[in-house]
C-alpha cells in the first residue's frame, strides 16, 4: 500500500470568539497535532495538517451576537477535505469554551466526507467523550496522549481490521447506536520516543512572527514554540491537566536541546517559549535543562508561557534561568486571598512571591503575575485581597483572568453542583469576558470588575516606575540595551492599554 492510499487529515478547528476578544488573541501551534502527524509520517502515512484557525485570523468573520469566527467558509473547508479526500481525519478539541466549533467542524466533514473515519482528540474531548459521541459526527475519541494510541487505530483501520480497532485502549467508539468505552491507556513514559512535532506541516509564518495582539510579550522573533515535559505534580480544583496528562514527566534536556536547535537551523529561531503546563514540577529538571542550554552556547532567550510555580522556586534556580536566557518569567499566583488558595489547592506562599518578584526586579527579569477572579463563592472582600496583592505586588505585568470551569477539572463539577452553569452559552466565555455567573456576582459584573483591575494596575505601576527610586529599582536593571528598551516599552504599553 502506498502513501497515497494512506491519507490522513489531521485539522485544528476555527474558533468564535466575541469580537472585543480579538485584540487579545494569538496564534500558536498546535503541537499535539503535529506531535501525532510525525508519529504517522515515521510509519510511511501521507498527512496534512491544516490549521483552519490560523488561516482565518488575518481576517475573521462576522457572525451573530458580536461575535467571530477565525477559519475558512463552510463551503472552502468541504471542498478541501473533498479534494484530499482522507480515509481518516483527526481533530482536535482542547479547550471547554471552543469544544462547539470542533463538534461543529466534525459534522461538516461527516457531510462532505460520509465515508470518512472521524476521530476526536484533545483534553476537553477526553474529559466529555461520550457527549461528543452523542452528536452523531464523531466515530471515536482518543482519550489522553494519543501520539501512539492513535497510531495503533490508524494501523488498524488502514489494515482492514476495524473490530480490532473497536478493542483499542485509550478509544471511546460510537458503533450503530452503542457505545464501546475501551478506557484509558497509562500515559507515555519515556517522553523521548516521540518523534518531534512536523513543523514542516504547519504553516510556520503564523506562529515564529507573532504579529498583532500579543506583541508584547516577545522581546526577539522569530518565536519557537515547545513542550518539554507533560503532566504536573499539583492537583489545582481548576485545572483538568492531572486527568488529561496524569503524573509530571519530562523530557531528557539532550532530547529537548536538539528540537532548539532544528528550530534555529530550520527557521532561524532566536526567542522559545516552552508551553509546559508546569515545568517548575522537578527543580532539578530545569536546572538540567538551563545547564544544557548553557553547554551548548544556544543564542536565544525564552520564557514559560504558563509561568513557574513559586513554591519550589529559590534565588539560586532564578539566577541559573536568568544566565541560560530566560528574560520574562510569570507566577500562577491566582488569588491574593489565603481562604481562596486554600480552596483551590494552590500550595504557595504570597510573601515568598513577593520575595521572588523583587529578585527577579533586581536581576532585569520582567515579571507577570497570573490572577484569576469569579470563584463561585468568591466574596468581593476575597477579590479586594486579590487586587491589594497586585497593586502591592512590584509586578510589570498583571494577567486577571475570569474563573472558567473546564470538563474533567473539580471545578467543573462544582459550578454544576451550584447551579452557575444553568442557561450558559459556553461558546465564546473567556478568560476575558465570562458568561458563567457566580454565587455573588453577574458575568457583567466580574468582567467590569476585570477592567476596573487592569485600569487600577496599570496607573499604579506609571507612577511606582516614574521617579529617581523607581527607575533605579524599575527600569535601570531591564534596559542593558536598545532590544531590552524596546521590550520595556512594549510592557509598559500593554499594561496601560489594560488588555
Amino acid at each position: 500500500m502506498n502513501t497515497k492510499d494512506r491519507k490522513i487529515l489531521l485539522l485544528n478547528p476555527p474558533l468564535t470568539i466575541k469580537c472585543e476578544d480579538y485584540k487579545a488573541f494569538g496564534l500558536f501551534p498546535p503541537l499535539g497535532l503535529a506531535y501525532l502527524a510525525g508519529v504517522l509520517i515515521e510509519h510511511g502515512y501521507e498527512v496534512e495538517i491544516r490549521d483552519l484557525m490560523a488561516e482565518g485570523a488575518p481576517q475573521p468573520e462576522k457572525i451573530e451576537d458580536g461575535m467571530i469566527r477565525l477559519g475558512p467558509r463552510q463551503g472552502e473547508i468541504e471542498k478541501l477535505v473533498r479534494n484530499f479526500s482522507p480515509k481518516i481525519v483527526g481533530i482536535s478539541n482542547t479547550f471547554t469554551s471552543f469544544s462547539s466549533d470542533a463538534v461543529w467542524l466534525a459534522r461538516t466533514i461527516r457531510e462532505s466526507l460520509p465515508e470518512a473515519l472521524v476521530v476526536m482528540g484533545g483534553a476537553h474531548a477526553s474529559m466529555e467523550p461520550r457527549a461528543i459521541l452523542a452528536g452523531g459526527a464523531v466515530d471515536v475519541v482518543v482519550i489522553g496522549e494519543g501520539e501512539f494510541i492513535f497510531l495503533e487505530l490508524v494501523e488498524a483501520v488502514f489494515g482492514g481490521h476495524l473490530e480490532k480497532a473497536r478493542r483499542i485502549g485509550g478509544t471511546i467508539w460510537a458503533v450503530e447506536g452503542e457505545i464501546i468505552d475501551n478506557g484509558w491507556q497509562e500515559p507515555i513514559a519515556d517522553l523521548d520516543s516521540i518523534p518531534f512535532p512536523a513543523y514542516q506541516l504547519l504553516p510556520m509564518e503564523h506562529y515564529i512572527w507573532q504579529k498583532k495582539a500579543n506583541f508584547a510579550t516577545v522581546m526577539r522573533r522569530p518565536v519557537g514554540h515547545i513542550i518539554t515535559s507533560r503532566g504536573c505534580r499539583y492537583n489545582c480544583i481548576f485545572c483538568s491537566t492531572t486527568k488529561y496528562f496524569k503524573s509530571f514527566r519530562p523530557r531528557s534536556p539532550e532530547n529537548v536541546v536538539r528540537e532548539i536547535k532544528l528550530l534555529i537551523h530550520d527557521y532561524g529561531i532566536r526567542e522559545m517559549h516552552f508551553h509546559d503546563d508546569s515545568i517548575m514540577s522537578d527543580p532539578k529538571y530545569v536546572r538540567d535543562l538551563c545547564q544544557a542550554i548553557l553547554k551548548e552556547g544556544l543564542d536565544i532567550c525564552w520564557q514559560v508561557s504558563q509561568g513557574i510555580n513559586s513554591a519550589l522556586l529559590d534565588d539560586d534556580l532564578l539566577e541559573l534561568m536568568h544566565r541560560s536566557g530566560m528574560y520574562r518569567v510569570g507566577f500562577p499566583i491566582e488569588s491574593g486571598s489565603p481562604e481562596i488558595l486554600r480552596f483551590v489547592r494552590k500550595k504557595i506562599q504570597l510573601d515568598k512571591v513577593k520575595n521572588l518578584i523583587r529578585k527577579c526586579n533586581s536581576l532585569g527579569i520582567y515579571c507577570f503575575g497570573c490572577f484569576m477572579i469569579g470563584f463561585p463563592e468568591e466574596t468581593k472582600d476575597q477579590i479586594e485581597q486579590t487586587r491589594d496583592f497586585i497593586m502591592d505586588s512590584g509586578l510589570d505585568y498583571a494577567k486577571i483572568s475570569i474563573t472558567q470551569p473546564l470538563a474533567g477539572s473539580e471545578l467543573y463539577e462544582i459550578y454544576k453542583t451550584l447551579g452557575c452553569c444553568q442557561g450558559v452559552n459556553e461558546t465564546g466565555s473567556t478568560y476575558f469576558h465570562t458568561s458563567y455567573d457566580t454565587v455573588n456576582f453577574k458575568a457583567a459584573e466580574l468582567n467590569e470588575i476585570r477592567q476596573k483591575m487592569l485600569r487600577s494596575f496599570a496607573w499604579q505601576r506609571l507612577k511606582r516606575i516614574l521617579g529617581w527610586r523607581g527607575f533605579a529599582r524599575y527600569i535601570v536593571p531591564k534596559v542593558r540595551s536598545r532590544e531590552h528598551l524596546l521590550y520595556f516599552l512594549k510592557v509598559s504599553w500593554l499594561a496601560l492599554r489594560g488588555c
